[in-house]
């Protein structure tokens, strides 16, 4: 029996099956059938010839079943047909067919349909599609099984969109879309196979690359119905178009194929690369990889996360690299859930785009994972700059096999590491090495930084923000201390861009009487220009060997996760230069060492042995580029780098 409540209004003549409730001011007109189960929220229309199914729930304030927004409708008895169990939003408008096309709108089965969605005259909507808020279909729109449309999307009258399509937020939809596709934009541009969609619904998501799924039609074609004014068809009676097709899903094979999971040559023009690259010293490799990698493909499309000396490049960041910034354990922890929904979001756009290779420079906490879901997906995979299984976390190579197709190692010991576990490595030295000239530009430097004969010492706290907040306060205090013992050096700092909000109030409190010059970047041009730096540990110390230029090394961080991660090295040194070298060549000072008064000694020592400044340190033997078996290897490593990216297996 059908609950109406007592404010509605059911006209005779309407049937009602077992169950249907009716809510309040809701208006149901004589020639409406609505199926058993359904509900009618309050402050609905329902009207014309209008056929509802079982289970549905329609929410407030709809309007279904009005007459078309055509002008050539002339009241014929056109009709809509909605089916079973749909989800039906507020404020929704559902159009009667007209006699020019089939003379039905129909709607299948299951179907998910947002707030303020417009469905038009003679429009076919399949099955399980969802159609988010304020979508607009226009006149003889067809709809396949699956179809997802994101909100604020418009599609033109006579569009037919095919099986399992996901439609991007905010697109203008004026051509037809093939079955699987992923599209957004406007104009609407195709960003690749739905691939996210298609494992979510149990696909082989390797299949599109074997180029057997072949596409159904986007809604199946009923045998009694006319061809409408421009040919299509309509979708058949409700029996036959309404009910779930398996022949979509039979045409995308099951089984796996391992053969999607080798390298393949590229040999294309314009082959598409996603990358990730974190924080500043990734960016600069993944900078200096991308204009190699231009050379060779000059068409190249390149996206993902990175930032300035990428988008030098062309590359288009999703995401800006410094949202990857995080080192040690508290710290990422503090960050986690953010750093995990980003790399969500990135691993769906990257299967959606289907690059050609995936690189991720450097970041392994946050690129191996998402390594390791893409090799799954079919995608290759390589990354770049080898996490340091040699120095600490050696179990990590189990990872790493699962996770990449080759690494492309910085340092020539690493690639006999990962031969003996099976791992496809090759050796490509490193891009600063062409980065930096051989003969240091000292001179050029100075003046370009407006430097006379004073004694300048570099201060380089790191790109992190954690490293701003733990390294920068003992950097200043050392300056203060060293510009106590000796007035007339002069002070520069380096800025990594978008930190300076965080670097400033930290010069005024630990070192407010010294004149401490925050420059905009420009670290390469500080390094040149000093005579001796103070660096935290990382990429930086590379930079400053390959500079030629006196170093003390530093590094703090939480304090628990420095109990933790001290635990996991096997090698006595953390800084580059000293792990080449195998020995302390340069001074390190960590967590508890790295005061004030030791940071500064250890500088003025440099500053006081005039015979290592001549030397530049014996740190610099380090540096690949500045040994005649590293000036060979100069120039070649961004070619190698795209030589090793398009060797096959």
């Amino acid at each position: 029996m059908a609950s109406i409540h007592p404010t509605a209004i059911v006209e005779s003549g309407a049937q009602l099956g077992e169950n249907v409730t009716i809510g309040a001011y809701t208006v149901v007109r004589s020639q409406v059938r609505i199926g058993e189960g359904t509900t009618i929220g309050p402050h609905c229309v329902i009207e014309g010839r209008t056929t509802i199914g079982r289970d549905n729930r329609i929410f407030q304030f709809n309007s279904i079943g009005a007459v078309p927004q055509d002008k050539k409708y002339a009241g014929e008895p056109t009709e809509l047909h909605i089916g079973d169990r749909n989800m039906v939003r507020e404020f929704c408008t559902f159009n009667l067919g007209t006699a020019q096309d089939a003379g039905v709108t129909r709607i299948g089965d299951d179907n998910w349909i947002m707030a303020y969605v417009h469905i038009a005259h003679d429009c076919q909507v399949a099955d399980r599609t969802t159609l988010a808020n304020n979508t607009t279909l226009g006149g003889h729109v067809h709809l396949g099984d699956w179809v997802t449309v994101g909100g604020l999307t418009g599609i033109h009258q006579f569009v037919k969109i095919g099986a399992h399509v996901m439609v991007g937020f905010g697109s203008a939809v004026s051509q037809d879309v093939p079955p699987y596709m992923l599209v957004d934009g406007n104009p609407l541009a195709v960003r690749g196979f739905n691939i996210e969609g298609l494992r979510r619904r149990g696909f082989d998501a390797g299949a599109h690359r074997r180029g057997q799924a072949d596409a159904p039609p986007a809604v199946p074609q009923g045998p009694d119905l006319p061809a409408g004014p421009r040919g299509h068809r309509g979708a058949g009676p409700r029996g036959a178009a309404c009910r779930r097709r398996r022949g979509a899903d039979e045409r995308l094979p099951r089984g796996r194929d391992a053969r999607h999971r080798a390298l393949i040559r590229m040999d294309a023009a314009a082959p598409r690369f996603a990358m990730v690259a974190g924080e500043a010293s990734g960016d600069l490799l993944a900078g200096l990889l991308l204009g190699g990698l231009r050379a060779r493909w000059p068409a190249l499309v390149a996206q993902g996360i990175g930032g300035p000396k990428m988008a030098a490049q062309g590359f288009e960041a999703w995401w800006p690299h410094d949202k990857l910034a995080v080192r040690g354990y508290v710290e990422v922890l503090s960050h986690y859930r953010e750093l995990v929904g980003i790399r969500n979001q990135l691993a769906e756009r990257i299967l959606a785009a289907q690059p050609d290779v995936f690189i991720g420079v450097d970041a392994p906490d946050f690129n191996l994972d998402l390594e390791t879901r893409l090799k799954a997906a079919g995608i290759r995979t390589v990354h770049f700059v080898s996490p340091s299984i040699w120095a600490w976390r050696g179990k990590r190579i189990e990872k790493i096999r699962n996770a990449v197709d080759a690494v492309l190692c910085i340092f020539p010991f690493e690639p006999e590491i990962y031969a003996k576990q099976g791992i496809d490595a090759v050796y490509v030295g490193h891009p600063l090495a062409d980065a930096i000239p051989l003969d240091v530009p000292r001179a050029a430097s100075r003046a370009a930084l407006a430097i006379g004969d004073e004694t300048v010492v570099a201060l380089l706290p790191g790109s992190r923000r954690s490293e701003i907040q733990y390294i920068a306060p003992r950097l200043f205090a050392a300056a203060a201390e060293m510009a106590a013992l000796r007035p007339g050096l002069r002070f520069i700092l380096p800025v990594v861009p978008g930190l300076r909000h965080l670097v400033e109030p930290l010069r005024k409190l630990h070192a407010d009487r010294v004149k401490v010059e925050l420059l905009d970047g420009r670290s390469h041009e500080a390094l040149a220009a000093c005579d001796v730096t103070l660096v935290a540990s990382g990429t930086a110390t590379l930079e400053a060997a390959l500079f030629k230029r006196p170093m003390v090394i530093a590094y703090a961080m939480h304090a628990l996760s420095w109990q933790m991660m001290k635990r996991m090295k096997y090698q006595p040194w953390v800084g580059l230069p000293n792990i080449l070298l195998r020995d302390f060549a340069v001074p390190e000072l960590l967590q508890g060492d790295a005061t004030p008064e030791r940071l500064a000694d250890a500088a003025l020592a440099w500053l006081d042995d005039p015979a290592a400044l001549r030397g530049a340190g014996s740190a610099s033997r380090a540096a690949p580029g500045a040994s005649p078996r590293h000036r060979a290897r100069r120039h070649r490593c961004d070619r190698e780098d795209s030589c090793a990216l398009s060797s096959s297996a």
